[in-house]
């Protein structure tokens, strides 16, 4: 594909390459800023986001591909709002889970997280993208567990998770019903 459509078979290597030395500058600089700096933007990082997400449904801000709205801009410039939420959960949930580390229960520190996550997920499966719904997910236990959370409760939140997903994506038997499932589904 890359030689037909670009002339070098190296096209899509160098791209990458590129990216990688972009993204471990990033990394670098990340490093080298206090991290109390972090903090600041966290909650303001996830409105941006959570707004960004509403965005991409808008007909005329989302551009669409193959069934999905996901990305916002021109053809020429184009950015995914749900790598920014990504990014916005770890930040958010690290800020929020320091915050409230040995305060309250585990309930108490897990709340705020746990509805950022249910917004975020609800948003990005509107687009609909199972696949960035689950990063999220295990990006969100991750977090958590690090923090401390008792691990018997995020076993326990993961296998009613699993039980809704897969209730709310399995066929019924009904061929009416089946049929909407199968359109709604992100893979």
């Amino acid at each position: 594909v890359s030689l037909q459509s670009y002339g070098s078979p190296w096209h899509f290597f160098i791209r990458q390459w590129i990216w990688l030395l972009i993204g471990c500058a990033g990394f670098g600089l990340a490093m080298r800023v206090d991290h109390q700096v972090w903090r600041r933007p966290a909650r303001l990082g996830m409105y941006v986001t959570a707004g960004l997400l509403l965005a991409v449904l808008v007909p005329g801000i989302g551009v669409s591909a193959y069934g999905a709205s996901r990305w916002i801009g021109t053809s020429m410039v184009q950015i995914q709002p749900s790598a920014l939420a990504k990014l916005a959960l770890v930040v958010f949930a690290a800020d929020v889970l320091d915050r409230r580390f040995g305060k309250g229960d585990w309930k108490y520190q897990a709340a705020p997280v746990l509805a950022v996550l249910g917004l975020l997920v609800v948003l990005v499966m509107a687009q609909p993208d199972m696949g960035t719904s689950l990063v999220l997910v295990v990006i969100a236990a991750a977090m958590l567990f690090t923090a401390g959370l008792p691990g018997r409760m995020l076993a326990g939140m993961g296998g009613v998770g699993v039980h809704e997903a897969l209730e709310g994506w399995m066929p019924t038997g009904e061929p009416d019903v089946d049929a909407e499932l199968m359109k709604g589904q992100a893979w």
